[in-house]
């Protein structure tokens, strides 16, 4: 059974709410609320809840307008409805849609009330078990989609684990949830890149002149990477923020508060990154992202600034042998073949993959095509 056992009772009959204390009390963590505003407030404050349950007719909100903005607040909540046959057409919409999980008729026996209160415990309890599934399932896809992007496009997916670190943490210190959402939306929102050349990638990487029409296919990847990843089930939110990010704060008021948000910290954290390839150091980077501060969502900023100052040094760096390069390492300077390929870029995350990587190609060129030395940063930590 899931943690979470809390359950919320709403009715503005306070007999009612008396009796279902004295039911209740002995059996779970259960609140009590005699409106739809009260209850709003208690959810919002003393969540999360497992299970809502409500009663129908009650003044000013009725329950299923108050399941209805429960569901809102938290999608995964189970709500139930107490009603009678004569408000049965008022609320089947409402089930058919499937907001509510289940009616409980009026009047209800205790015995009834509780198997009731069970079997949405079992639902949620079952909700957060699929979800967690999926997420294992799609983060461990994700992992391996993103090392072998790291091989094929070295550069930009180096920065992309760059500004993945430094978008987290932001969106840790402006309290922003569903920062799973931030780690993967920063790692794709670079995939259209894999579209140039590689000798492409790094003339635009290093902000050398590129030809007009390169230009052009650049400013169509968000857009490009958004319809692809929009066709993988649970990640359309990740691809709105994708489209978006390329936009200023003030030009995304149509979107969900929590897309634009999102998108706005991975814009900053791209922002920040990209200035610390040039001659710039951390005090410099932020007065020139200061100067489009409305570009970024209220106390981006502030936050990014806060970020710097605690993570001002730099962690030590080491020199090793190619050969001791293992999991765990960040790597701290472009990894090139003897003509100049680049195999793996600054900042790259060293895993198992990564490791099988380059001992294919020491199989596969002579010794002399590979750096013998590569510098590394042990704890797996850049600049944030």
């Amino acid at each position: 059974m899931d943690a979470n056992q809390k359950i919320l009772f709403v009715d503005d009959d306070p007999r009612v709410l008396q009796s279902l204390r004295q039911v209740l009390a002995k059996h779970y963590d259960a609140q009590f609320a005699s409106s739809g505003a009260e209850a709003l407030t208690l959810f919002r404050n003393n969540g999360p809840f497992a299970v809502v349950i409500s009663d129908f007719a009650m003044t000013e909100m009725n329950g299923v307008q108050l399941l209805l903005k429960v569901r809102e607040l938290d999608s995964d909540v189970v709500t139930m409805l107490f009603t009678g046959a004569a408000t049965f057409d008022d609320v089947s919409e409402a089930v058919r849609l499937g907001h509510i999980f289940r009616l409980i008729g009026k009047p209800c026996g205790s015995n009834q009330l509780l198997k009731n209160i069970e079997d949405g415990l079992r639902q949620h309890a079952r909700i957060h078990a699929e979800k967690a599934m999926l997420e294992e399932t799609l983060n461990g896809t994700i992992s391996i989609l993103t090392t072998i992007l790291s091989a094929t496009g070295p550069l930009f997916f180096g920065r992309a684990q760059r500004v993945k670190k430094l978008a987290f943490k932001l969106a840790e210190h402006l309290q922003i949830e569903d920062t799973w959402t931030v780690e993967i939306a920063s790692t794709f929102a670079f995939l259209g890149y894999l579209k140039l050349p590689l000798s492409m990638q790094e003339r635009v990487y290093h902000k050398q002149i590129v030809p007009d029409r390169v230009l052009h296919l650049i400013e169509g990847f968000p857009s490009f990477t958004s319809d692809l990843l929009g066709q993988i089930p649970r990640l359309e939110k990740i691809a709105e923020i994708i489209r978006i990010i390329p936009l200023d704060y003030t030009q995304t008021w149509d979107k969900p508060p929590s897309t634009r948000r999102l998108a706005s910290v991975i814009r900053l954290a791209r922002d920040y990154e990209e200035l610390t390839g040039g001659n710039h150091g951390p005090k410099a980077i932020y007065g020139i992202l200061s100067e489009k501060k409305n570009g970024y969502l209220p106390g981006g900023l502030e936050a990014l600034r806060e970020l710097i100052d605690l993570n001002i040094e730099l962690p030590p760096e080491k020199e090793i042998f190619l050969s001791q390069l293992k999991p765990g390492m960040t790597l701290s300077n472009d990894l090139r073949m003897d003509d100049d390929m680049l195999i793996l870029a600054k900042g790259t995350e060293v895993n198992k993959i990564i490791v099988e990587l380059l001992d294919n190609y020491r199989r596969t060129y002579t010794s002399e095509s590979l750096p013998r030395f590569v510098r590394v940063i042990e704890d797996g930590k850049l600049n944030f």
